[in-house]
C-alpha cells in the first residue's frame, strides 16, 4: 500500500487529511489516525501487540498515515491526521499506512493528502 507517487519538499510543511476519509486494513476501517491494537477484541489484543514493534514505525498507530523522505526507512514521521513537519533537507515526500512489511496485501482504500508550504 506504498505510494508509488512522491512530492518534492521543502523544508517546513503541513499536511492535512480532510475528514470522513477511510481506508481499510485487512476488516477495519479507519482513518488517517489508524488504530490502536486496544480497539480489536480482547482474544486478538495479544497477538497484534506483539507485532508492534515490526512496523515501518513503532511509535505510530496501526495503519496511520506515514510519511517518508525519499522513501528511505530511516526518516519516516507520523502524519495521522495532520501535522506540520520540518524536512531536515529537501526531499521526496512518500506516505504509506503504518503497517507490518509483509501485510500490506489485505489492505485496501486511499486517503487525499493535501500539502502546503511553509514560510
Amino acid at each position: 500500500m506504498r505510494n508509488e507517487r512522491a512530492l518534492g519538499l521543502r523544508l517546513r510543511n503541513r499536511f492535512d487529511v480532510p475528514d470522513n476519509q477511510k481506508w481499510q486494513d485487512a476488516t477495519i476501517s479507519c482513518g488517517a489516525d489508524g488504530w490502536t491494537s486496544e480497539q480489536v477484541p480482547w482474544y486478538k489484543e495479544g497477538v497484534i501487540k506483539h507485532f508492534e514493534d515490526e512496523r515501518h514505525l513503532p511509535v505510530a498507530n496501526w495503519f496511520e498515515l506515514v510519511g517518508a523522505l525519499d522513501d528511505e526507512e530511516m526518516d519516516l514521521f507520523r502524519i495521522g491526521a495532520g501535522c506540520e513537519f520540518t524536512a531536515p533537507r529537501e526531499a521526496d515526500l512518500f506516505t504509506f499506512a503504518n503497517d507490518l512489511k509483509t501485510h500490506y496485501g489485505n489492505n485496501s482504500g486511499a486517503l487525499r493528502v493535501v500539502a502546503k508550504r511553509l514560510r
